[in-house]
């Protein structure tokens, strides 16, 4: 129904004809009596005629910088204040005001203070006589900042421009450098290194630039926080590190070449979530912040990851502590102490070398590995069997958004099959040598997931005839048919629903058979395809929290099998839709990652859940091909971790788990039960997924991945499990 405003009121019918007008109501157009008018009263216009007092305007401050052992304050009307380390305030002599004063900062060299004005203007402070004077050097441009460092005045001109001045002796400066911005949004923080001659400049929309001061070369932006303001930068010496506070954030870069490459996210938001301030402690050398939570003005100390103190602040509302805001876990802290003694790991200023967070990794070999990343980025990498050192192999850039997940099979033990998906319609397939670690040919690319385009063959395309339609793979999992020489592919969907593909890496095609729709209005967060007494089987989970195991045809592992022609109604006919026969609901929220093993006739599933809780289920066979039963044990740990569980892995009879709370804990199976074994703290910031290798019957090799990617090696040892 749509109504006009020429009171017609019409009546589509979108299942019949969408575009054309099937009844037309039409009602007559009221028109509204004029407004009454409301005569004045006479004191209300005697009011109106009084003339206002003219309101005297207040005094106020305007600007103020630190100096050596005192406060340096001006005001509006040009009156300055000299406050010491009391709280003593000592008024000075009075600006010569012209015109508004802009910035003001201190130049050590000098001991003066240098002031802008809008008219260009500079006057220099004596601060030891006391005395004014103006410079016969005016600024090129009217600043609104400027700051001194190291012998030059950098200032933000109003049109959002760099100007860079020298300051020579007798109060003379001459403009060494001039650097105009694509951007015209605000600069909000810059920092500049006199060591390497760089100049680091961020504006509100988190966009940095570097500037190389030597050869006047502007990098291209770098965006470091999509839809966040940028507050501050600032350069820590001793590790060499430069950190930007952004909202709900605090990014951590390092310097190589001039280009600087993440190494670290710590989200601060449940504890501080406009850390606008950055400074180094000069007791300790710790990086410091202060920002605003709630009502309170909070400092948080970055380097130990603790807030120190917090101020209550003067606005009214409700103040709430720190101290409960704080995630902790269930599990004792004192059981999750880091470790003495570590394997290095490789973090995203290693040989990985990722710009952004690292989505997913799995082992092609036990020492090759492949990584994806939000950067559109495929790394490969070996490890090495010594000191687990990372080598880098080669590196795949053929996706233009970011690379959700990864999967691999092999039909021999020289060459791996490794499949790609994520962003919006992308899927690609590689093939990659075991030996070399780098990839032999692109088996396909598909940069356009429809269902009238992509996936079926040419004679199933002309059958074809309904509307496009997009989505994003979330999840894949694969299987090589030996027999057939074909893969056979499941791939999780943002439409709720699975699908499974038949790839033939000869012919470089692949192939719709299957759909599956078990997970209504859900996103499909993890597939897994599996074997269990000569039937197939694909489980799947949602973002609803629901697990669900289908049973695939044995028609597709004959090499006889041809996929039948798909018409315009393919979601509807019952030859191609297939039906879940276990459904069960295994979390209260979504499940974020499953881990399966097959012990002889049963099933055994472990489920990582946004609700913090680690599940672990046994599921019969006979509950996999019947609907009528469906009996399954297990249990669940409730509160496993401070926040979303990402990644689980299944090595019985232990359990991996790790979250967004940077904990990696392992847990003992017995029968269908947990407990808790060990526990350590991730150096890495937000991890993602989580691999984990046997080494031994007494060893496990633990593969994390986030902001970085780190390396643990667990020993089962006669006294006690610990972290090595």
């Amino acid at each position: 129904f749509a109504g006009g405003q020429n009171g017609s009121i019409y009546v589509y019918n979108p299942l019949l004809e969408p575009k054309r007008v099937q009844t037309t109501l039409k009602y007559p157009i009221q028109s509204l009596p004029p407004m009454p008018t409301v005569e004045e009263d006479e004191d209300k216009k005697k009011k109106k005629k009084k003339k206002k007092k003219k309101k005297v305007k207040q005094d106020r401050l305007t600007n103020s910088i630190i100096l050596p052992n005192h406060v340096m304050t001006f005001s509006q009307k040009g009156i300055v204040h000299l406050i010491d380390e009391n709280g003593q305030a000592r008024e000075l002599t009075k600006l010569p005001l012209t015109c508004p004063l802009k910035f003001a900062t201190f130049i050590d060299t000098h001991q003066c203070v240098l002031l802008a004005f809008s008219d260009q203007t500079v006057v220099f402070y004596d601060i030891q006589h006391g005395i004014y004077s103006v410079s016969e050097d005016k600024l090129s441009e009217s600043a609104i900042s400027g700051e001194y460092h190291h012998g030059l005045l950098f200032t933000i001109t109003t049109t959002q421009n760099v100007r860079v001045y020298d300051i020579e002796k007798n109060h003379r400066f001459v403009e060494r450098h001039h650097f105009v911005l694509p951007d015209k949004k605000s600069i909000t923080a810059f920092v500049y290194l006199p060591k390497q001659k760089l100049l680091i400049i961020g504006n509100m929309k988190a966009k940095i630039w570097v500037i190389q001061m030597d050869t006047n070369n502007v990098s291209s932006p770098l965006l470091i926080d999509q839809g966040n303001m940028l507050f501050s930068i600032r350069y820590h010496e001793k590790t060499q590190r430069l950190y930007f506070s952004c909202m709900h954030a605090i990014y951590t870069y390092r310097i190589q070449d001039a280009k600087l490459i993440l190494t670290n996210i710590l989200r601060v938001a449940n504890v501080i979530p406009r850390p606008e301030y950055l400074f180094v402690n000069s007791d300790n050398q710790d990086m410091m912040c202060y920002g605003y939570f709630a009502t309170q003005l909070v400092r948080y100390n970055i380097t130990k990851r603790q807030v120190e103190f917090s101020i209550k602040g003067s606005k009214s509302g409700t103040v709430y502590s720190p101290q409960k805001v704080l995630l902790e876990s269930k599990i004792e802290l004192s059981q999750i102490n880091c470790p003495s003694t570590q394997i290095p790991f490789s973090s995203l200023n290693g040989v990985i070398n990722h710009g952004r967070e690292i989505l997913d990794c799995i082992a092609l070999t036990p020492n090759l590995y492949m990584t994806s990343s939000e950067d559109t980025s495929i790394h490969l990498f070996r490890r090495s069997q010594l000191d687990h050192s990372l080598a880098h192999c080669e590196t795949l850039e053929r996706h233009t958004q970011a690379i959700k997940c990864l999967t691999s099979c092999s039909f021999d033990d020289s060459v791996s099959y490794v499949f790609m998906g994520g962003g919006k319609e992308q899927l690609s397939c590689y093939c990659i040598s075991n030996e070399t670690g780098h990839s032999l040919a692109e088996v396909f690319h598909v940069n356009s997931l429809s269902y009238r385009d992509a996936f079926y063959s040419k004679e199933i395309q002309q059958s074809l005839d309904f509307d496009h339609v997009t989505f994003r793979i979330t999840s894949l999992s694969c299987m090589a048919l030996k027999n057939t020489n074909k893969i056979l592919l499941a791939a999780g969907s943002s439409d709720s629903m699975v699908k499974v593909f038949l790839v033939d890496p000869n012919e470089r095609s692949i192939c719709l058979i299957y759909g599956i729709r078990t997970h209504s209005r859900t996103l499909v967060t993890n597939v897994n395809l599996f074997k269990m007494q000569d039937h197939l089987f694909v489980s799947s989970s949602s973002t609803n929290g629901t697990f669900a195991v289908t049973p695939l045809p044995s028609d597709c592992l004959n090499n006889s099998f041809i996929p039948k022609t798909i018409h315009k109604t393919s979601y509807q006919e019952k030859e191609f839709q297939l039906a879940s026969t276990f459904v069960s609901r295994f979390h209260e929220s979504g499940i974020q990652d499953v881990s399966i093993n097959i012990d002889s006739n049963v099933l055994c599933v472990a489920t990582a859940g946004d609700d913090q809780d680690v599940a672990y289920t046994k599921i019969p066979y006979k509950s996999l091909i019947s609907v009528e039963d469906s009996t399954c044990e297990g249990s669940v740990q409730t509160n496993a971790h401070a926040s979303s569980v990402n990644g689980i892995s299944l090595c019985y009879p232990y359990l991996f788990s790790v979250s967004m709370d940077q904990r990696l804990c392992v847990w003992e199976i017995s029968e269908t039960s947990l407990s808790f074994s060990q526990g350590i703290r991730i150096d890495i910031a937000d991890p993602q997924a989580l691999l984990v290798q046997r080494l031994s019957n007494t060893s496990f090799l633990i593969q994390v991945v986030g902001c970085g990617i780190q390396t643990v090696q667990f020993e089962l040892l006669k006294k006690k499990n610990q972290f090595i």
